[in-house]
């Protein structure tokens, strides 16, 4: 009998994603974690799911490891999604209302709870926390499944999937139109941003089994979504990410979702780590 790839994620990762820009595009293609687990000799179980938060993939994982034998688990892999998502249950369905905006930018709006109405997918509520509760939160996720794992001894990877929080961005032309002070607001916020992880009591206790930790090329670390599909943007004085995807590896320039061939390079870069 074959182990078991157990794996849980966003849309990045889920088995049975579609396309919200190209409503007719067959996206059946194989995901990384089937791919992986072919070269692994494992069969697999992807609990992935479209839209997901981390206190889904954290839940949907723990509450799987805890029904299965530990002999039969192969290797766990967390592939994390945005700390501003949040998950909730109506009944015995997830919910995944969209992501929620943050204290980063100087242009912050103040929009409608977003459980009380989910549209549109990103905005701000004041119930859900700032930045930093948001980043804390999904860190002791992280920590805490570390630890679980490391308790009943199964194999762990984690991953930083996509970017764990936003950036205020603008293209260069807008950002030279701004004046020196806001300059310096944009560059601050982004700064504190990273700021708020590293000065998290678990930042150096999370292990060397989270590949891409710390999560930000600013600390040394990255995510898989901006590693593999994407690509840096090389400017040392914007903090920030390049958001224009790879045409050979993303669906298209308006879905940055990974195509079959990026399923294919996320699956390998991954398995290239393995050891």
């Amino acid at each position: 009998m074959k182990k078991i790839l157990l794996v849980s994620g966003c849309s990045f990762t889920a088995p049975k994603f579609y396309s919200n820009f190209h409503h007719d595009l067959d996206c059946s293609w194989p995901k990384w974690p089937s791919i992986l687990a072919e070269k692994l000799d494992m069969d697999c179980i992807n609990l992935a799911h479209g839209g997901a938060g981390n206190e889904y993939i954290y839940s949907s994982l723990l509450d799987k490891i805890i029904t299965m034998n530990p002999d039969d688990i192969g290797l766990i892999i967390s592939a994390w999604s945005h700390v501003k998502r949040k998950d909730y249950k109506l009944g015995n369905r997830w919910q995944h209302p969209g992501i929620v905006q943050g204290d980063y930018s100087p242009y912050e709006t103040y929009g409608k709870d977003i459980l009380s109405d989910p549209s549109p997918s990103t905005q701000y509520s004041t119930h859900a926390g700032d930045t930093q509760f948001c980043i804390n939160q999904s860190v002791r996720y992280y920590y805490s499944l570390q630890e679980i794992c490391k308790s009943k001894k199964l194999p762990l990877r984690q991953i930083q999937m996509i970017h764990a929080w936003d950036y205020h961005e603008v293209g260069d032309d807008e950002w030279n139109k701004f004046d020196s002070k806001t300059q310096d607001i944009v560059k601050n916020k982004n700064k504190q941003i990273m700021k708020y992880l590293y000065d998290n009591p678990y930042f150096n206790k999370i292990d060397d089994t989270f590949i891409g930790w710390p999560l930000d090329k600013g600390l040394g670390g990255f995510s898989f979504e901006e590693k593999v599909i994407e690509g840096y943007k090389t400017d040392p004085e914007f903090l920030g990410r390049w958001k224009q995807p790879s045409l050979e590896y993303a669906i298209s320039s308006q879905d940055g979702h990974p195509n079959a061939k990026g399923q294919e390079k996320i699956a390998e870069f991954l398995y290239d780590r393995l050891g």
